[in-house]
């Protein structure tokens, strides 16, 4: 993932949350580097900034859709969650004692999440509060 670069079609139209993700999938990808061979407490660190970050971006989509009174928001909150928890356990892998194995396993898992549930998610939502009218 470290390799790939962000592809503008990627975003969503709502600039916020696009510089989001684009923050969101450097920490991915600098993680995934790290865990494959980098300073695990390094590793442990950027995993609780992309924790935060985690949090801190789905309160932005999450108040976003209330807002805007996004009618697919229980599906995308429950995904949230979903996400959220993958995130909490790749922090717990790399505190000590560290388990690489299972953070290299759930950062796999995070990147397919993201790419083909949480991104297409985020845009059918974008299109819908920029056909209502974005705040």
């Amino acid at each position: 993932m470290s390799r790939m670069p962000w592809l503008k079609s990627l975003d969503v139209g709502i600039e916020h949350m696009d510089r989001e993700h684009r923050e969101l999938f450097v920490l991915m990808g600098e993680l995934t580097a790290l865990v494959d061979g980098g300073p695990l407490p390094r590793a442990t660190a950027l995993a609780v900034d992309f924790q935060a970050l985690v949090r801190r971006h789905f309160q932005f989509e999450e108040d976003l859709m209330q807002r805007h009174a996004y009618p697919g928001m229980a599906v995308h909150v429950g995904k949230h969650r979903d996400m959220q928890r993958q995130v909490d356990a790749l922090v717990k892998a790399l505190t000590p004692p560290f388990d690489p194995g299972a953070a290299d396993d759930l950062l796999a898992v995070l990147e397919r999440v993201y790419f083909r549930t949480v991104l297409n998610e985020d845009m059918e939502m974008a299109c819908f509060i920029l056909s209502h009218g974005q705040d």
